[in-house]
C-alpha cells in the first residue's frame, strides 16, 4: 500500500535528477541539488519547509515541497499549508499518484486545523481544480529600464535587498498588504529565507 513520506537529501537527490529539466533553469544539476540545500538550512526553511514523497514498495510515485507560511485570515494570523513543486516520474505518470499525494497531505492539514490550503502550479489550474482547488488571480507588472537618456528630476539609486534594509522591506510589504484579508505574514526568519533563495540561486548560477 502507498504511503506519505518525509524524505532527506539521498531521496531528495533523486527526484532533483528528474525534475532538474522542469526547474533547474541557470543552475548546473549539482547546483540545482544545492541551491535547495541552502535554503533547506535556513532557520524558517528548517522549520517550515520540507520534502513529501508518496511511495510504495520503495519506489518514489510522486512528490512536493510542503510549506507552513503565516496568513492573515479573518482578522487572524493562521499557519496553513503550501503545496508547491508537485512532481511525478514521468513511468509513473497518469496513474493518480499525484492526486493521491495531494489528498493524503490535505487530509494532514484539516488534522492540523489549518482553515485553508493553497497551491503553486506551473501547468495550469484545470488539473487542480479537479481535486477541488479554486484559482485566484494573479497580478504581473513588467517594466522597461531607459539608459539611453538621463533620469528626469530626482534619480532613483536600485541595490540588493540586505540586512541593513530589511525591516523597511518587510514595512513596506505589510503597508502594500494590509487593504487584503487574505494575505501572507513574514517575519524576518521568512524574510532570510526568501533572501537566501534569491542569493544563492545567483552564487549557484552557471555563467555560459
Amino acid at each position: 500500500m502507498a504511503g506519505l513520506f518525509v524524505r532527506g537529501d539521498r531521496e531528495v537527490r533523486r527526484i532533483y535528477r528528474e525534475s532538474y529539466s522542469l526547474w533547474g533553469t541557470g543552475l548546473s544539476p549539482e547546483g540545482y541539488f544545492g541551491l535547495w540545500q541552502d535554503v533547506r538550512a535556513t532557520d524558517w526553511g528548517s522549520r517550515y519547509m520540507d520534502f513529501l514523497t508518496w511511495e510504495e514498495g520503495g519506489a518514489i510515485l510522486s512528490s512536493m515541497k510542503p510549506y507552513r507560511p503565516r496568513y492573515h485570515h479573518n482578522g487572524e494570523s493562521v499557519r496553513i499549508s503550501v503545496i508547491g513543486a508537485v512532481y511525478t516520474p514521468a513511468r509513473h505518470r497518469r496513474e493518480g499518484h499525484a492526486a493521491a499525494l495531494i489528498r493524503a497531505v490535505l487530509a494532514q492539514a484539516r488534522e492540523a486545523g489549518d482553515p485553508f490550503a493553497l497551491l503553486f502550479t506551473d501547468i495550469g489550474t484545470a488539473y487542480y481544480q479537479g481535486l477541488g482547488f479554486h484559482a485566484l488571480p494573479a497580478t504581473s507588472a513588467l517594466a522597461r529600464q531607459v539608459s539611453s537618456r538621463p533620469p528626469a528630476g530626482d534619480s532613483v539609486d536600485l541595490s540588493p535587498v540586505s540586512g541593513a534594509c530589511l525591516q523597511e522591506v518587510r514595512d513596506a510589504h505589510e503597508a502594500g498588504m494590509e487593504r487584503y484579508d487574505l494575505r501572507i505574514v513574514r517575519d524576518r526568519a521568512h524574510w532570510e529565507f526568501l533572501l537566501t533563495r534569491a542569493e544563492r540561486y545567483f552564487h549557484r548560477a552557471v555563467v555560459s
